[in-house]
């Protein structure tokens, strides 16, 4: 097949061309444009490299990255084996040899690299095979050439992390320095664009039935626990550590449940975008719901002790159970990524619940105290606190020194809560059963981080009966006292 066959190609792969040099020199990978597309998806790249030129011009072009040539001669060379078939192999395979060297050379390795790179050296040599030519003597799969799979895959991968390093730096920027308008502007936009597709995208993927979804969620559990080993040696300490009194075929039990219950725990905060109240009410049942409502009758604050046991992030539909009586809310820590901080925050008030920032902790409660309905308020203290934030250390999943937030317990006593610990049960796979079990309803006579110390055993007595459901893959004792 001669590359000078057509007119036609010729423009293709001039435009191509073109579109790669100019978004080479704005750092910003031109898009993807089908082989043998119409003239009118030419101007999608372009238009898309000058919504990005006029964000790197508004940023006076202070970054480039390391990788970003590489990946543009990597597009260059997916360019011309999209356009010329067999004969770009040769330079696709090239650019693949190059991207796979650099990438891993200059940041940390991950497993879909040399995946990528694996299936596009296996689908090079696919066409070749007499029996690949016998059942499809043209290596096409729906009208799509095989080979082209894994070059479009590590072009998209490598666009989508030039995209994040573009939109954190301009993030960044924004915040180090004082913004003029236009950057304010754009930022805006650029915010709530990314967020309307990210939250679409979301809600499309949770209309997918349960059914499905655990399929899923079983495939992708079996490949990062036996192909990626997704953070295997940490999950790995924690339970030796925690259970050293079992065998070494039952941590390896509790190991492999663990990543089926992290996907399922993934696949059920996406499903949580859409789901029904009458789904919620039948997947999430309070035994007894009245102990708790009748805190609110009386017109005490609630304060809900929880873990990361179970599905913590379903709880936040709890006003289904309070109702008028009170106002739920959460204390949490904003995340850093501002838009899956969004998409979070709107899983969490869906019900009309209100997250509160654990920064700012007192002033939304004085806020929210003005509507006049008792606050019901969840503290989630089973992480690990910051070195300045250690005020008391106790025994802890057979660990001697097990540094635990005291906070909680502080707002509880200021607020004089009722205070409740809540129990999860799984019952099985997307159906869990809470009960509220009563700490103290007198939370100013207890001793200093007696409540805390109380909290803990609980918790610790509910993972040590469903081992696999607490948050291993957290390197929870990272602190010590020294």
């Amino acid at each position: 097949m001669s590359i000078f066959c057509s007119h036609k190609r010729i423009t293709f792969i001039l435009g191509y061309i073109a579109i790669a040099m100019v978004s080479c020199i704005l750092n910003f990978p031109s898009c993807i444009i089908p082989r043998n597309s119409t003239k009118s998806f030419v101007w999608i790249p372009i238009l898309a490299v000058l919504i990005m030129g006029l964000i790197r011009v508004t940023r006076w072009c202070k970054h480039a990255y390391r990788d970003a040539l590489l990946a543009y001669l990597l597009i260059s060379a997916n360019i011309i084996t999209l356009s010329c078939g067999m004969e770009g192999y040769l330079i696709g395979a090239v650019g693949v040899a190059i991207w796979y060297t650099q990438s891993t050379r200059y940041r940390k390795k991950t497993i879909i690299d040399p995946i990528l790179a694996i299936l596009f050296l296996l689908c090079c040599c696919i066409p070749s095979l007499p029996w690949i030519k016998e059942i499809t003597p043209n290596a096409y799969i729906s009208g799509v050439r095989i080979t082209h799979l894994p070059l479009l895959l590590i072009w998209l991968k490598q666009s989508i992390e030039l995209l994040s390093w573009e939109y954190r730096d301009f993030s960044l920027e924004l915040h180090a320095e004082e913004p003029n308008k236009w950057q304010l502007i754009i930022k805006k936009y650029l915010d709530n664009g990314i967020y309307c597709i990210a939250f679409v995208f979301i809600y499309v993927l949770s209309k997918i039935p349960f059914c499905v979804m655990y399929v899923i969620s079983t495939i992708i559990s079996t490949f990062l626990f036996h192909i990626i080993g997704y953070r295997r040696k940490v999950v790995h300490n924690n339970i030796k550590d925690s259970f050293p009194e079992k065998s070494k075929i039952e941590r390896f039990k509790i190991e492999r449940m663990y990543y089926v219950h992290l996907c399922d725990l993934f696949i059920e905060s996406i499903k949580y975008f859409s789901i029904s109240e009458t789904s919620m009410r039948k997947r999430l049942v309070y035994t007894n719901g009245e102990v708790m409502k009748d805190s609110l009758r009386r017109g005490k604050m609630v304060g809900l002790y929880l873990g990361h046991f179970c599905n913590w992030e379903w709880i936040s539909s709890m006003p289904l159970l309070v109702g008028e009586l009170g106002q739920c809310s959460q204390l949490y820590h904003p995340l850093q990524n501002m838009i899956f901080d969004r998409l979070v925050a709107y899983t969490r008030e869906r019900w009309g619940g209100v997250n509160i920032p654990a920064s700012e902790s007192i002033r939304h409660i004085i806020k929210l105290k003005q509507q006049g309905k008792p606050l019901v308020i969840g503290f989630i203290a089973d992480q690990v606190p910051m070195t300045n934030s250690i005020h008391y250390w106790t025994n802890f999943l057979n660990h001697k020194d097990t540094p635990v937030f005291t906070g909680a317990e502080r707002l509880m006593k200021k607020l004089d809560m009722d205070v409740y610990y809540v129990d999860v049960h799984k019952v099985k796979r997307g159906y869990y059963e809470i009960t509220f079990k009563l700490i103290t309803s007198t939370p100013k006579e207890y001793p200093d981080f007696q409540i805390t110390e109380e909290y803990t055993q609980l918790l610790e007595k509910n993972i040590r009966e469903e081992p696999p459901y607490w948050l291993w893959s957290h390197n929870r004792w990272k602190r010590t006292r020294n």
